[in-house]
């Protein structure tokens, strides 16, 4: 029997898992509007960077395309594209107010599919409808934990998710 990732009365198909890492409650719900359109299913949201670690640890396979603010009030933003990258379920894309091409490279070098701006949508979109052919590839089935990605073996960070819930 398979465990899916989000709970049971919640189906999406296969390659339609989004988490999202923005800091802006406003720009969350943008964010998830403009991906519901195109077929995608908002599964995590998180902030902090402590929040999306946990959130990362807990979920280990469970999205294809993690959106992630690295203007942060606590924390930093590249260092959870580094995780999410590590992580090898999707793509990352970060998601700024600050775009340069010295930005954007350094985006492309952590291993980030796109750097796009919060001052044009448009742009998002576009990214993440480029990425819906490549999800299909990937067939009907939703995603397990444990289905054959790489992990992030942290155990201080798995023991302080635990100890967060208690708080």
């Amino acid at each position: 029997m398979r465990t899916a990732c989000v709970p049971t009365s919640f189906q999406p198909p296969r390659g339609a898992h989004a988490f999202l890492f923005l800091t802006m409650p406003e720009a969350r719900a943008q964010v998830t509007a403009l991906l519901g359109a195109q077929g995608w299913n908002v599964v995590g949201e998180a902030d902090p960077e402590f929040a999306a670690a946990c959130w990362l640890l807990r979920n280990p396979g469970c999205w294809e395309l993690a959106v992630v603010d690295v203007g942060l009030n606590q924390g930093s933003g590249m260092n959870s594209v580094t995780r999410f990258v590590k992580d090898g379920s999707g793509a990352v894309v970060i998601y700024t107010t600050y775009v340069s091409e010295a930005f954007r490279e350094t985006g492309r070098l952590l291993g980030a599919r796109a750097t796009v701006s919060k001052r044009d949508p448009d742009e998002l979109e576009r990214v993440a409808r480029a990425l819906i052919p490549d999800l299909y590839a990937l067939g009907p089935e939703p995603r397990v934990p444990g289905g054959g990605q790489s992990r992030i073996r942290e155990p201080s960070n798995a023991l302080l998710c635990m100890l967060s819930d208690l708080f």
